[in-house]
């Protein structure tokens, strides 16, 4: 033994190039260690093989610091310390085959494919560091709102689908408030019973006492319906429902 270890030695050392006591190069060209590495392997031939180990061997590491890397196995990933020794936060690194990617994504499923969190933690999205949008851990949806208390909530200024119409229309599920500023006019409404949920707002600024004939009745109250929309003040606007069965005014 004591005769190889001069050997040993030697090898050693033509793998091994020391620039200074601040930075080392491993290579087998004896090339120095780049200035901004403290260890700078070269090859062309072999990688680097990080310590493989199981989520539960990951998670018995002993004050693990911060800035640790290994391979899981369990998952069969990288993970980074992105916490501190005492509090570990074992972080996934940048795997394209999991990530979403700002460019888009493709042969995603529905099934198996999501963005969003798994636990009990709110969905934030931030534009120039400031959140605009959140959902939270309940489900509310928060627009200008950080602290939703309502299934939507929506601070700020709004906007809607607007359309002006001359003339027979037929709705689309695109549209919200359409008013008309031409003269008679028959208006086509989806069936109730294919649109349950769905509002829109009907606006008549037709000529005087111009009337606007509807598809189907709108329910005005228990036993009252009607299939006109009057131009005359004060009745020429109504905002309907879908109740999945019949059209309803709700103002």
């Amino acid at each position: 033994m004591k005769n190889l270890f001069p050997l040993f030695l030697v090898a050693f050392l033509s793998l091994v190039h020391t620039a200074s006591a601040q930075n080392i190069a491993i290579n087998t060209d004896g090339s120095l260690p780049d200035a901004s590495a403290m260890l700078d392997i070269s090859s062309t031939g072999k990688g680097f093989l990080a310590p493989r180990m199981t989520t539960t061997q990951q998670n018995a590491i002993l004050l693990p610091a911060k800035g640790l890397l290994i391979f899981n196995i369990t998952n069969n990933i990288f993970k980074v310390n992105t916490g501190t020794a005492t509090s570990p936060f074992w972080s996934t690194l940048n795997a394209s085959d999991n990530n979403w990617l700002v460019t888009g994504n493709a042969e995603t499923s529905s099934a198996s494919n999501f963005l969003g969190t798994v636990d009990n933690v709110s969905l934030r999205f931030i534009s120039n560091n400031t959140e605009r949008m959140v959902i939270d851990s309940t489900g509310n949806v928060g627009i200008g709102n950080t602290n939703p208390n309502s299934t939507l909530s929506v601070t700020g200024s709004q906007s809607a689908s607007f359309k002006s119409v001359m003339g027979s229309y037929t709705f689309l599920n695109t549209d919200f408030v359409v008013i008309n500023t031409g003269g008679a006019a028959t208006w086509t409404l989806p069936a109730a019973s294919s649109c349950s949920g769905r509002v829109y707002r009907l606006i008549n600024h037709g000529t005087l006492l111009t009337m606007i004939t509807l598809s189907e009745a709108v329910m005005l109250e228990s036993a009252n319906s009607t299939v006109t929309l009057s131009s005359a003040r004060n009745v020429n606007t109504y905002e309907i429902i879908s109740d999945g069965f019949l059209w309803r005014k709700m103002n």
